[in-house]
This record gives C-alpha cells, structure tokens and sequence, in this order.
C-alpha cells in the first residue's frame, strides 16, 4: 500500500519542552489512522505540521513522495487544497452564516465555479452531512454537533484528498458521536485518506484502519487496529495505565 504521508525524524519543541523526538509516521492511501496518546503528547501538533502550520526543528515531511517540509507559504496554499483539516471547535468565522462559511474557500480557490455551481455544491454537502437548511443560521446558533459537522463540510468544499479530523468527537453525546463516526466512515468509502486525532477509542475502532500511539515524542506502537484492539501495551493507555503521553511510574 502507497503512503500519501511519510514523516520521517520529525524533532519539535516549543522553548524548553520537547514534544516530538525523531518521529517516524506514516498515512497510507485511503485508510484512516488513529493517532492516539495521553493530553500534551503532541498529536494536534504533529498533526497541525502535517499542513505547514507548525514547522519542525529537524526531519522532513513529504507529501505524495514530495518534500514539502521547506515549503512557504504559497506553496503550502497549494498542498492544503488537497489535506483539509477538520478543527476540534469546527473554527467557523462567527459573523459568517453557514453558507457563507463554506463559500469562503470556494471563492478564495475556486474561480473557475460560477455561483450557481458553487451553490450546488454548497446544497450538496450540506444535505449528505445532515444541515440541510442550516444555509442561513450562524454558528451561534448551532449544537456542537452542527458546528462540527459544519466545519466538516467547508473542509469538503475543495474535494481534498486526506482529511486530518482533530477530536471531532470531544464533547459530544452518544448519538452525535455515532453520527461522525458514520460521517469518518462515508469519508473513507470516497476513498479519502485520514487521520483522525482522538481520545475517544470506541470512535478509533469504529472507523480506523490502523493506530498509532504517541508516548514521550515518539510513536511508540503502531499497527491495524484489528490486532492493537488485543494489545496489551494499547490496552494499557484504554485503561488509564498509561497516560498523559508516557507510563505511569
């Protein structure tokens, strides 16, 4: 299986705390990873860098066999049309309605749509999430489920390749948790890349091809979910016998 991916040797620290030492990841074409550890383990971060929003103080990213890791921020504009990234608050502009929200990146990227074609396309992903109707409300106005599965749908307004999901499920009650779980597992059926950022390991099982655990600034096991759910090692950080990203002295 190709890797879409590959991060190799990635260093970050932010002052005196180190937060990634050489870390090795990888993301293969059309699975999902689970990338799980304990809070302040570095998974948003490892996660923000795979977008050039933070940059590593040693090692190399490379997306699609290309070396982006020196990229600026132009050429990044062009790798983040194909690697959208899901925030965990769902980050709409507040004073935007929802369409207008989702209009943005069409009218920053894709010129070439007329505004009846982006309208469509607007209407398209708003039904298929479950907001239709929702055109016109403002974020204010939503659930937390709404606002997450809002900011789902502007991250399909460009038809990426990969999707990075950051907690998507934080916060939620069962029944919307069910419902992004169903929303990963429909992203990955298009053929969708992704990685899904979580503490929330029914969610990891439910839609993850593969899992990879983040402890002191490394992964420290990684494999198909299928066999990590039998994992000793993995079922110490389900249990709360590892955390907050190393072992428990």
């Amino acid at each position: 299986m190709d890797a879409v991916i590959v991060v190799e040797k990635f260093s970050k620290s932010f002052g005196s705390k180190q937060v990634h030492r050489d870390l090795d990841f990888h993301l293969n074409e059309g699975e999902v990873c689970a990338l799980i550890g304990g809070s302040g383990s570095g998974k948003s971060v490892l996660c923000r860098a795979l977008i050039g929003l933070e940059k590593p103080d040693s090692g190399r990213i490379f997306f699609r066999g290309q070396d982006v890791t020196d990229y600026d921020e132009n050429e990044w504009r062009h790798v983040r049309k194909k690697i959208a990234y899901v925030f965990q608050s769902g980050a709409l502009f507040d004073s935007l309605s929802v369409e207008e929200n989702l209009l943005y990146p069409l009218d920053a990227h894709r010129r070439d749509l007329s505004r009846k074609e982006k309208q469509a396309k607007i209407d398209e992903v708003l039904e298929m999430l479950g907001l239709k109707g929702a055109n016109q409300l403002l974020p204010s106005s939503l659930s937390g489920g709404m606002q997450k599965r809002a900011g789902l749908a502007r991250a399909l307004m460009l038809d990426p390749e990969i999707i990075l999901y950051d907690e998507p499920t934080a916060g939620l009650d069962p029944f919307n948790t069910k419902n992004i779980q169903d929303m990963i597992n429909d992203m990955k059926a298009t053929g969708r890349a992704g990685v899904l950022v979580t503490h929330d390991m029914p969610s990891a099982f439910a839609t993850c091809d593969r899992m990879s655990l983040l402890m002191e600034g490394r992964i420290a096991i990684e494999g198909p979910t299928a066999e990590l759910r039998e994992n000793s090692f993995v079922q110490s950080f389900v249990t709360g016998e590892i955390a907050y990203g190393k072992a428990k002295q």
